[in-house]
C-alpha cells in the first residue's frame, strides 16, 4: 500500500499510460565525483595538524 499509485479515470482503474519518462541519474556523475574529491582535499587540509 505505501508504493501504490493511484489509477487512471478508466473502469477498470489501469496503471498503463502516460507515465513520466525516468530521469537520466549517470548525466552529471562525473561532476558530483570531482566535487567530492575537492571536498575531501579540503577537508584534509584544513584539519590537519601541524607537526
Amino acid at each position: 500500500m505505501v508504493f501504490a499509485q493511484p489509477g487512471d479515470d478508466t473502469v477498470d482503474g489501469g496503471l498503463e499510460g502516460d507515465d513520466t519518462p525516468p530521469v537520466p541519474v549517470n548525466g552529471k556523475l562525473i561532476y558530483l565525483g570531482i566535487a567530492g574529491l575537492l571536498f575531501a582535499v579540503y577537508t584534509y587540509r584544513r584539519n590537519k595538524k601541524v607537526a
